[in-house]
């Protein structure tokens, strides 16, 4: 029998039910034949001599038919504890497993919050890194100077959305891209009618190029220093690990709900294999016969 198919023992078990049943519908079909009955006032001599011999050839299939009821019960109970005995065994070595799996994804569990943690760290540290830098390049920098131009360019998208939306002005945040809150503010036909304006896309254009140019000299800025490019391979590393983790910790979770489920199995199939033995033990004591230990 296969010990990785609990529904191996299930079809095993159908199949004994399946032949018991059939060997019961036999006997108990044959033992409903009698000999005819003959009144005593048509008895002859010759006739009760029949008669006898009938009955007796009766009674010695009935003790027949009634050992072969027996036997066949006993094989159902010997089948049936077999399958008992192997689907226990397997059912023993799945929850040693799934103990094995849960502590396994136990593990895993704690490793990615670990990863999720220096990760975390590693985002704050490279953050930190990157404001100091930008905040020692001056106002004459040319960094400075590119930013200064993203933000003229940002205000002239944001005056533009004004002047073809004719939406009324509101307060900017300094700092801030005023643009996804004037965004905000319009209807879906109003957004596309926007998207279609040349003035609009023209100063989108000239916000796009300026914003690369900032992008452009950060990157040049942060890669120069060692400090932050040490941050960042920490990062990186750090994102890895959390991403790893967190494939296993997927592949941890499904082994144990396999695990989980086949146990579930296996425990179902043993206790039909129980209730079988049982049916069968009951059906000898009604034969007078102590049923074998199942």
């Amino acid at each position: 029998m296969s010990a990785a198919n609990p529904e191996h023992h299930r079809h095993v078990l159908q199949r004994i039910v399946v032949i018991g049943l059939l060997t019961l519908v036999v006997c108990s079909s044959l033992s409903m034949r009698q000999c005819p009955a003959i009144p005593r006032w048509g008895r002859s001599s010759r006739t009760s001599q029949i008669l006898r011999k009938g009955q007796q050839q009766a009674q010695q299939a009935a003790q027949q038919r009634r050992q072969q009821m027996i036997q066949a019960l006993n094989q159902q109970i010997t089948a049936a504890t077999q399958v008992l005995s192997q689907i226990q065994s397997n059912a023993a070595k799945t929850e040693q497993e799934l103990k094995a799996a849960n502590a396994r994804l136990e593990g895993i569990r704690q490793s990615v919050e670990g990863a999720h943690e220096d990760a975390a760290v590693g985002a704050k540290t490279l953050r930190e890194i990157e404001t100091e830098l930008i905040r020692q390049q001056g106002t004459d920098s040319e960094l400075a100077k590119a930013e200064r131009t993203l933000e003229e360019a940002r205000l002239e998208v944001h005056e533009t959305i004004m002047l073809v939306t004719q939406l009324p002005p509101i307060p900017i945040e300094p700092g801030k891209d005023p643009k996804r809150a004037d965004i905000a503010r319009l209807s879906a036909q109003q957004y596309e009618s926007l998207k279609r304006d040349q003035r609009y896309q023209g100063a989108e254009a000239v916000c796009r190029s300026a914003a690369a140019a900032v992008a452009h000299i950060r990157k040049d800025v942060f890669e120069q220093d060692s400090a932050w490019r040490s941050a960042h391979r920490d990062l990186l590393a750090a994102n890895k690990r959390e991403k790893e983790s967190a494939a296993d910790r997927s592949h941890a979770g499904a082994e144990v709900a396999r695990d989980r489920g086949q146990l579930r199995s296996q425990q179902s199939i043993a206790s039909e294999a129980q209730a079988m033995i049982a049916r069968a033990q009951d059906q000898l004591r009604q034969l007078g016969v102590n049923p074998k230990k199942g």
